[in-house]
């Protein structure tokens, strides 16, 4: 039981040094609200399930050149070839980060954003909070533009109306229609606002472009199939590549990794630490 007495000789030892107790309550909620922000980083980074479905089935796809071991991502024109001639893969998933401008009045500003094939939410297993994702086709030149928006940019710009959707956004001085939200749970590497179809034309697609190596790629496994099935079977086409078109190809093969661990890979160790 509180004993009134102790209680108030403790409040007047605390006024009496006033520095001191100042002192002390300001630690205390310095180190409280520190702990609280990193395991709330770690919670998010590491602890709470990535939100997609079968998410086991996700794996990182990327180029190896065997001769330095150095890796990288895909031309285009190569990224098609495993896309057409794969057997194991449900979905092959072509992505590039960029940072583009909004225009929203007389000063853009500038946004995370990605391009990406017209399968990208559909290789996720994601499906919009509102609208649709993109369309077969629309990631190429002929197609309108069109862009699913984040979670965040809705809230902000829109304050969640539904009216967002038949919107037009000037993205790097281009008109691009709203045709989707994402949920407010997604989640990938460089928290994206907005989500564009690539406008690929068909010199894009072309043999000569087999050097340019600038897309980033993810697959969804075929119901059970391994990854390193897939892997073997992306590499047996990166061969059959080469052995075609040596000249830009000769010496790289394909190197695969569970998504999920792609994703925490660079800052597991970090976020432990500061954990602790």
């Amino acid at each position: 039981m509180l004993d009134p007495a102790r209680f108030a000789q403790t409040f007047r030892s605390l006024f009496r040094r006033p520095g001191t107790t100042v002192t002390a309550v300001l630690t205390l909620a310095l180190g409280i609200g520190a702990s609280t922000a990193i395991f709330s980083l770690l919670y998010g980074s590491l602890l709470r399930p990535l939100p997609y479905p079968h998410v086991d089935r996700l794996i990182r796809i990327h180029n190896l050149y065997q001769p330095t071991g150095g890796s990288g991502p895909f031309a285009t024109p190569n990224y098609l070839d495993l896309t057409r001639q794969n057997r194991t893969l449900e979905e092959l998933v072509g992505y590039s980060v960029q940072s583009l401008n909004l225009t929203t009045g007389r000063v853009p500003d500038r946004v995370r954003g990605l391009a990406v094939t017209a399968n990208f939410f559909a290789g996720l297993g994601v499906h919009p909070a509102l609208g649709r994702g993109f369309e077969r086709g629309e990631d190429r030149q002929s197609a309108p533009r069109v862009v699913v928006i984040g979670s965040r940019l809705w809230r902000d710009r829109w304050d969640r109306r539904t009216d967002a959707l038949g919107e037009t956004l000037l993205l790097n001085g281009e008109p691009h229609t709203v045709v989707g939200v994402v949920p407010e749970s997604f989640w990938f590497p460089g928290d994206p606002q907005v989500i564009v179809p690539f406008a690929w034309s068909e010199s894009d697609l072309a043999d000569s472009n087999r050097s340019g190596r600038w897309l980033f790629a993810f697959g969804r496994l075929e119901p059970g199939v391994s990854e390193t099935a897939a892997q073997a079977d992306l590499a047996a086409i990166t061969d059959r590549i080469a052995e075609e078109f040596p000249a830009n190809n000769k010496g790289w093969t394909v190197q695969t990794l569970p998504f999920e661990e792609f994703l925490l890979s660079g800052s597991r160790t970090s976020l432990l630490i500061l954990t602790g």
